[in-house]
């Protein structure tokens, strides 16, 4: 068995895309003869990796359209050449916005039974956190680095915040901070709100319409808040609140002083465009995402936090999910019914 691969799959059905890799996990004995037999993944490889696709809802947008997205999954799975039976790891995700819709739960264990042996499905916050950390690199960076590592994977709904030092997770929290969370088209016209963007958006007086415009520097002023609230509660300048409306979900009660800060997630990738100056280049996706990119860089400069590169961006979740998610552990005893003790003859008194 010593130096065998087995196939893992990872899928990220988020706010607004889905992604889909294949990797192979290389698993080795690392004991010693003098003990029991050990094994661990010694390296992880990504042999596909699918194109985004963007994640198919229904008319009314409150469920997933299950049918196309299966029919894009089976198309996948053609092309990287793999069936499903060869499998072994992997885990289906269900992050951000996504998670909401009624049907998401049931599509997520559905998706995880027909993907292949021991594919887990997984939903929550603190596990997207987690994944996206180490799919971005800044686990492995915590490891080098003396200081705290924190993971900001932005993507349409959320974003997931993990702090890792010395490879040690220190906590999560998630904001609802997303390029989706409003949607406008390229004259300003807003087409979308997020119901979960609205409590906030009410808490700082900002009355979105949808089919009302809206010009560049209102939007740009909404979207500099939204990060400056997120940016000091990350910082300390704010304390955290549960009834935040900002903040989704938390592990801390405070949280510990940042050294480095990676950002992943579809709002990392947009780093590297040139940052939008009119509403016209800000809509670009139907979104306020190319705004938020910037916004966000701009606010962790004024909090003098050393912004480090992340290896992945959009797919940092999806590499979490497929090549973080499998570990081997233990050994398993098996010793033969002859060798063991006659039960009628064992003193039940000692």
């Amino acid at each position: 068995m010593e130096g065998q691969s087995i196939i893992s799959v990872g899928i990220d059905i988020g706010t607004s895309t889905t992604k889909f890799i294949v990797s192979h996990l290389k698993y080795a004995k690392v004991s010693s003869h003098f003990s029991l037999p050990r094994y661990e993944i010694v390296e992880r490889k990504i042999v596909y990796e699918s194109p985004m696709y963007l994640t198919p809802l229904k008319e009314k947008r409150d469920e997933i359209d299950l049918k196309t997205l299966t029919g894009w999954l089976e198309e996948q799975y053609k092309k990287a050449g793999v069936n499903v039976s060869e499998v072994k790891s992997g885990a289906v995700i269900i992050t951000g916005e996504t998670a909401t819709k009624k049907n998401a739960e049931s599509i997520l264990h559905y998706l995880a039974e027909k993907s292949g042996d021991f594919v887990v499905a997984i939903a929550g916050a603190s596990l997207e956190a987690l994944l996206a950390g180490k799919g971005s690199g800044a686990f492995l960076r915590s490891k080098e680095v003396k200081g705290t590592v924190a993971n900001i994977d932005i993507g349409g709904g959320t974003a997931n915040v993990v702090l890792f030092r010395r490879g040690k997770v220190l906590g999560t929290i998630t904001y609802h901070v997303g390029g989706r969370l409003i949607e406008l088209d390229q004259n300003g016209e807003i087409t979308f709100i997020s119901p979960s963007i609205e409590p906030w958006l009410h808490s700082k007086n900002y009355r979105l319409e949808v089919k009302k415009k809206i010009c560049f520097k209102e939007m740009q002023q909404i979207v500099q808040e939204m990060c400056k609230d997120m940016l000091n509660s990350l910082t300390g300048q704010k304390p955290i609140r549960l009834d935040d409306s900002l903040i989704h979900s938390t592990s801390f009660q405070v949280i510990p002083p940042i050294d480095e800060v990676m950002i992943s997630g579809g709002i990392g990738q947009l780093l590297e465009k040139e940052a939008p100056k009119t509403i016209y280049d800000t809509a670009v996706y139907g979104d306020i995402g190319p705004l938020l990119a910037h916004e966000v860089v701009k606010e962790i400069e004024n909090c003098s936090l050393k912004l480090i590169k992340a290896t992945q961006t959009s797919r940092a979740t999806v590499i979490g999910a497929g090549m973080q998610s499998a570990e081997i552990s233990g050994a398993t005893i098996h010793v033969a019914p002859s060798r063991l003790p006659d039960p009628q003859f064992t003193n039940h008194d000692d």
